[in-house]
């Protein structure tokens, strides 16, 4: 066989075992809800092989009763 049927084949397994792997690999999502007084915050951390694939803070509301109004702020 020519070199490069051997090199096509050889990529070809190394993709497929590749994306086996990824299949099979564990994903971890943690979320976090805490609701302190009158402020609230969410976090999602989803988590693939040892590395952050997405992270979320939402913002913190915070009611004020007294003046009827409602501020928000956002980390990122």
């Amino acid at each position: 066989m020519q070199s490069w049927v051997w090199w096509l084949i050889a990529s070809t397994a190394s993709l497929l075992l590749l994306g086996i792997c990824l299949l099979m690999a564990t994903i971890r999502i943690r979320c976090t809800y805490k609701h302190r007084q009158k402020e609230d915050l969410l976090q999602l951390d989803v988590r693939m092989l040892g590395f952050t694939l997405y992270q979320l803070e939402a913002p913190l509301i915070e009611w004020n009763e007294n003046e009827g109004t409602v501020s928000i702020s956002g980390k990122k």
